[in-house]
């Protein structure tokens, strides 16, 4: 198998190291030039992106994307444009200097350890995408199997007792994962097959009001199928370029669904819940070039907001955590609640009401880089983004070694595995919950299923 050449491989890692190297002695300079800086940088992990996707499935990459979007670009372009876009908002609570001073180094500690990481752990998966073809070509009713359990799951989880809904909501992922297998199936009605998939994925978007889990699902099934041709760097920035305007579109419009929803209730029959969302969309209070739209668009981009509001609060009114918080998510990941009843709920209401001094009515948190700052402060908070960076790069590069020394079709399984570990708006205890939980999950599949040794049986 070739291998990268050690400039290329170790390429991001060096561009991170001396940006981050070069923020302290001109911290001002940064500050002022957020913005462009930003988009800089942003385009660089894009162009990355697509020269490493021909080798590697970059998954991974999408972290950097949101790191750089969420905590850096959109709550650059709050403080430059807000005043134009909806004045009587209030993007952003603290000034850009105190702000920045915490998200530019802890953005830029979060891309330098996960691509250190990856530059040292991470092999070239190309081969994979031939041998799960050629297991699926032996059992091409495996994806149905998947996918059959994972409608279970769906069905189950409702009566499930609580302390069970988890496990049945990874039943439930299988049926997305099965999906993927079915991109490798050698029949020419794999494409019907697929098309009623995901319809059936949007019924469900539609019926909870979530827009993420169709478009994650798209943009992982393209990336898989680019991955799989060694499609053009051009057409890979075609189609994400097209996503992107699929999530500006979803969520120009989702506030609007939402509140109608709220004041009418959510209509039980499809054509009802459609209607309902043309109305939405075609009748919504302004139109979709309008600013109050496209603030409505930042305010959901715009994490920095909840990070701001730590920093506002800690340690002026709520002293620093010292690791308390951590502590409780390390443990409770390791840890099950049969053994540990009292074990805190992941989640953020109690966390941002304590570090952030409110109570909100819809979901929100500090994320990771506002948790590592309510713990530790600034210095403290950009270590730790290092740290934790280094950790999901090692976890990703460590299951990608599994699939190519093992189970090829782990791959598939990553996005199950990392959907909570790349979000950058949940805490800890959510990351790490669901991450340990879903790996060892997935891997008592494959380990159980090689264990048995079925003859004819499955080899995932």
């Amino acid at each position: 198998m070739k291998r990268l050449p050690l400039p290329e491989k170790w390429l991001g890692t060096a561009i991170y190291a001396l940006c981050l190297l070069a923020y302290f002695p001109l911290a001002g300079l940064w500050h002022s030039f957020a913005l462009p800086l930003g988009l800089l940088l942003l385009l660089g992990a894009f162009a990355q992106f697509l020269a490493k996707n021909r080798r590697f499935l970059s998954l991974l990459d999408f972290l950097f994307f949101k790191a750089l979007v969420y905590l850096w670009v959109a709550p650059a372009i709050a403080y430059s444009f807000a005043d134009r876009l909806h004045p009587e908002s209030n993007f952003m609570p603290i000034e850009a200097g105190a702000y920045f001073s915490l998200a530019i180094p802890g953005v830029l500690a979060l891309l330098l350890g996960a691509n250190a990481a990856l530059a040292l752990f991470q092999k070239e998966e190309g081969s994979l995408m031939e041998r799960i073809e050629a297991q699926l070509l032996a059992r091409p009713w495996l994806p149905f199997l998947l996918i059959g359990l994972g409608f279970a799951g769906k069905i189950l989880y409702p009566y499930a007792p609580l302390g069970f809904r988890a496990l049945t909501n990874f039943v439930f992922w299988c049926s997305l994962t099965g999906s993927f297998y079915l991109l490798f199936w050698k029949n020419k009605w794999k494409w019907v097959a697929l098309a009623l998939l995901y319809l059936l994925f949007l019924r469900w978007s539609l019926g909870s009001t979530q827009a993420g889990p169709p478009l994650w699902v798209l943009v992982f099934a393209a990336l898989l199928l680019f991955f799989k041709h060694r499609t053009a760097p051009w057409k890979q920035a075609l189609f994400y370029g097209g996503a992107m305007a699929l999530v500006l579109f979803a969520l120009q419009i989702k506030f609007d669904f939402r509140d109608a929803m709220r004041r009418q209730g959510m209509p039980k029959q499809l054509p009802a819940q459609i209607a309902l969302f043309s109305h939405t969309l075609l009748q919504g209070d302004s139109t979709f070039f309008s600013p109050q739209r496209w603030s409505r668009s930042l305010d959901r981009f715009n994490q920095g907001y909840h990070v701001a509001m730590a920093q506002k609060h800690t340690p002026s009114i709520e002293p620093y955590a010292r690791g308390e918080t951590i502590g409780q998510a390390l443990l409770g990941a390791l840890v099950p609640r049969l053994i540990w009843p009292d074990k805190p709920l992941a989640g953020g209401h109690d966390m941002y009401h304590r570090f952030a001094g409110q109570r909100l009515s819809y979901s929100a948190n500090l994320g990771p880089l506002g948790e590592t700052y309510v713990n530790f402060g600034r210095g403290g908070a950009v270590l730790g983004m290092l740290l934790f960076g280094f950790l999901l790069g090692a976890w990703y590069a460590g299951l990608g070694r599994l699939a190519i020394r093992y189970w090829p079709a782990l791959l598939l399984w990553l996005p199950f595995i990392f959907s909570a570990m790349l979000s950058l708006e949940t805490d800890f205890a959510t990351v790490l919950n669901h991450g340990v939980k879903a790996t060892l999950f997935t891997l008592a599949i494959f380990g159980g299923i090689k264990f048995m040794k079925f003859r004819q049986g499955l080899f995932l």
